[in-house]
């Protein structure tokens, strides 16, 4: 489902007609949509004119559909899954299955939001904390997607590194292609 594509989720909240609802600036910057549309479906006549280069320097950490998946899974699978109504966690009702996930980027911020596990460092906290850094106004979408209206910033997820904030905001996207188990 293309729909259900990280970078159509940026798109919907980007171009929401309440300018105030959108997120911040850097989340919205029409390349680096772009550049994560085309990482994430490559085979897109659109990206032809993009450069690999481009692509990659450019796309969000949360470029790939099927690994935003992946991270929900492993987390509601952690919580009990839905035998236990997954533990009460926030967002894994919305995201049962691989095949039965309309809007795996929102799920994720909620889940992250919710209980920010060891999968929200995946990608998650890289895109709420250094691809997307907030710099002016926030709109409402950024708080679904990164944070809740009672948070000033994006949680700790379990990444390691406590409350060593300054080095991570300052690190490069993490590149996490590779597989893991759940």
């Amino acid at each position: 489902d293309l729909f259900a594509e990280p970078a159509c989720t940026l798109v919907r909240l980007c171009t929401q007609e309440d300018e105030a609802a959108r997120p911040w600036t850097q989340i919205c910057d029409l390349k680096r949509v772009y550049a994560t549309m085309c990482k994430g479906m490559p085979g897109l006549p659109a990206c032809d004119m993009l450069s690999a280069d481009c692509v990659e320097t450019n796309a969000f950490a949360v470029w790939s559909k099927d690994d935003v998946i992946s991270d929900i899974i492993g987390m509601c699978d952690m919580m009990g899954g839905a035998a236990t109504n997954y533990g009460g966690m926030a967002g894994c009702p919305d995201c049962p299955s691989t095949d039965d996930c309309p809007d795996p980027l929102l799920t994720l911020g909620v889940a992250c939001i919710d209980m920010p596990m060891m999968e929200c460092a995946f990608r998650w906290t890289p895109f709420c904390r250094s691809d997307a850094a907030v710099d002016g106004q926030v709109g409402l979408a950024a708080q679904e997607l990164c944070w809740s209206p009672t948070q000033e910033r994006v949680p700790e997820a379990m990444d390691g590194h406590g409350d060593d904030d300054k080095e991570m905001d300052n690190m490069p996207p993490m590149d996490h292609d590779h597989d893991h188990d759940h």
